[in-house]
Formats: structure tokens, sequence, C-alpha cells
């Protein structure tokens, strides 16, 4: 458990980080994480110096180098590409076979917490100010990382790797099950924070599928199901936004005549916002807070609805980015 806290307080740390210096987030992947906590394990048990190499004779080796590592962990399906960029870091004296899993034993939670925050603030202050290590957090190319921090009994080790991702694989989301019965709140906050890796649907950004991914976890929590005819009525807009006629119009035309008969129970409501941010604001998602707002709006016209579609928009102008929602919905229509 104290493991994995430092590692998910670490994850946010270089996250912040990387907003704070306009890059994009990266995601956690928990292969990675156990590729790091190898090497974690080879050093605190084999050590007396830092090193990104592994001697095959020596006990728990796992490869030569982070990428051999990684392939290890991955069973040779070369799941990740462009891979090796690796930080290894540690928080007092190297003495071989000082692995203790049971050295924290009997701590308190709140203690423990405050160890893990503790220990990723040490390990991300001093790769902050190591030139080469600052530049792997920093690094645009990257996608995804996994970092393990483990307590020995005189010492703390640190490693972290990063890497892209071939296409054809999605990053693991970060695994909370250690914290028990707080699990589903912290799973829940990391979808809502757009962490959860998705492949993006086509003419969406980065960004605003996040936001998107945000809109719609707001439906599904409300058990709303996306409807058909509505994202016809959407994609219909698009391509004819010379048509003047109603939305009633429109969104008979887009279903070719198939949505009269639901058009005689339900109404369709259009639900539309937009809003300015700043760079910093943009790239830390402050949109999530705005999609929200946005729905607390427009409550009487979403709690109750029997069906959704939506889209996201961003408009960037210089410094600039405008968030459009766009959503109807459609409710029953008052007797």
């Amino acid at each position: 458990m104290l493991e994995r806290m430092a590692s998910y307080h670490f994850h946010q740390l270089v996250n912040k980080y990387r907003v704070s210096k306009r890059k994009k987030t990266i995601y956690w992947d928990d292969k990675l994480w156990l590729a790091a906590r190898n090497h974690n394990v080879f050093m605190v048990q084999n050590l007396k110096h830092l090193s990104h190499s592994e001697s095959k004779s020596k006990p728990y080796a796992t490869g030569r180098y982070p990428e051999d590592r990684m392939e290890y962990v991955t069973y040779g399906s070369r799941e990740f590409r462009f891979g090796g960029f690796e930080n290894c870091a540690v928080s007092g004296g190297m003495v071989p076979g000082s692995m203790d899993l049971t050295v924290f034993h009997g701590e308190t939670i709140d203690d423990l917490i405050d160890m893990a925050i503790d220990a990723a603030e040490v390990f991300f202050d001093i790769w902050k100010h190591s030139p080469g290590h600052n530049a792997n957090m920093l690094e645009e190319d990257h996608l995804a990382h996994g970092t393990s921090i483990i307590f020995g009994e005189v010492s703390e080790y640190a490693t972290s790797v990063f890497t892209q991702k071939q296409k054809y694989y999605a990053p693991d989301d970060l695994n909370v099950d250690f914290l028990g019965e707080q699990s589903d709140s912290f799973i829940q906050l990391f979808e809502e924070n757009g962490q959860k890796h998705e492949d993006y649907s086509k003419g969406m950004n980065r960004i605003e599928f996040k936001l998107f991914i945000s809109l719609t976890h707001q439906f599904k929590q409300r058990e709303i199901e996306p409807d058909k005819g509505l994202y016809k009525l959407l994609k219909y807009i698009e391509e004819h936004y010379e048509d003047s006629h109603s939305i009633e119009k429109k969104y008979k035309k887009a279903t070719k005549y198939a949505g009269i008969f639901k058009l005689m129970k339900y109404k369709i409501n259009s639900l539309n916002h937009s809003e300015l941010f700043n760079f910093e604001e943009f790239y830390s998602l402050a949109g999530m807070e705005s999609i929200e707002q946005f729905i607390q709006n427009n409550l009487s016209h979403i709690n109750h609805a029997d069906g959704w579609a939506g889209k996201v928009k961003i408009l960037e102008t210089g410094d600039q980015f405008e968030l459009k929602i766009e959503v109807f919905t459609l409710t029953e229509k008052k007797k």
C-alpha cells in the first residue's frame, strides 16, 4: 500500500509539473510500474551505487537495459516503442540486501499517507533539479510512464520509466485496489480527471476527447443513454449549417423522417455553453469544472432525459482557448 500511494502521488506531481511547463499530461501504465519496481528491487538487493544496467549473473535481474526490462514485463510483445527513458535515485545510503517489506507494519493509514507523499516529493525534487532527469519528466513525446518507490531498512529507492506506446495498445489505468473501500472514489476521480486512456474519436484532439469523456461521464452517472437519432442530428447540423429550419425539422431530415414518431412523445432540448480559458487554465483541464457547471445549470433538461447526444469543440486563438459544448436531450412532452 505504501509503495502504491507514493507512486500515485508522484504521478500527480509529474503531471502538474508538465502542465505548468505547457506540456501535455501523460498516462499511467502498470506494466511500466512493474519494470521500474523490478529495477528498484535489483538495486536494493545487489548494488552499492546507482546504475541503469543489470547483470544477469545477479539475483532479481530482469534485463540489462531499461528497454530489456520493459520487454520482460510484456513477455517480448514489443508493446512499447521509443522506451528506455529511465530516472533512478536513492534517498540515503545503498546497502545491498536491505529490502524489508515489513519495516512499516503497524503504522496508521495517516502515517503511511504522509510517508508516501514525502517520498514522492523528495524524488520529484531530486529529478527536477537534475537536467537529464528533468528532461525525461518533461519530454514532449512521452505518452506513458510508471514510477516505483520502494522503502528499505535504511533508504528509499525510486525508478521512473517513460515511453511511448504503439498505436494498437492502450496504457493501463492506475490500479488503486490496494486502497480497499476508498478504491471506488479514487477510480472515479481518475476517470473524471481525464487520465483514463481511450483511443481518440475521429476529428477530436486529445483535450477535446478528455472533455468529451467527462461530459459522457455526467450522463452515464445519471443512467442516460446516448440517442442515435440525436447524434444524426448533430452530424446533420454540422454538414448543413446553412439550414435555418427548426430543430424538429432538422431532426426529421437527419433521421430520414423516422424520428416523426419519437417527436410525438418527446421534445428536443438544445443546450449550449461557451467559455474562454487562458493556456494554463486550459491545460490544467479547467474545462472539467465548466462541464460540471453546465450540467448543474441544465438539470431540468438533463435529469429527466430519455436520451442525449453532445459534442465538445475547442477553438484556439493565440493563448486563448474557447470551449464550446453542444448537447441535445429528449424529454417527454407534458400531457
